[in-house]
């Protein structure tokens, strides 16, 4: 018999969080400061590198199989200010792990 416990924590937000009705439909409408979730790391990836050709935004990548180390280095970057990377591209589980200042 395992005596181990779970604990839901609900996540602290910095700002509000927006979701759209729909999909996003176009890259265009992203800006510097927002975050876009995919369901599979080909998705991220594919995001990511459609992100920085097509609209110039560098961005930041966090999804579950990188290295603990990797994905906190890789939030607080995208939370730094003024350092140069403007999206964060996330699996969705993790968006509940990490404190992400998103642009409301």
């Amino acid at each position: 018999m395992v005596a181990d416990q779970a604990v839901c924590i609900q996540p602290l937000l910095l700002t509000g969080l927006y979701t759209y009705a729909q999909g996003l439909r176009s890259l265009w409408y992203l800006h510097s400061g927002d975050c876009v979730v995919a369901f599979s790391r080909k998705d991220i990836y594919t995001l990511k590198r459609r992100i920085e050709k097509n609209l110039g935004l560098k961005c930041c990548v966090v999804y579950g199989s990188l290295p603990p180390e990797t994905r906190k280095a890789q939030a607080e970057l995208f939370n730094a200010p003024d350092n140069g990377y403007d999206v964060l591209v996330a699996s969705g589980e993790l968006l509940s792990c990490y404190r992400i200042n998103a642009v409301a």
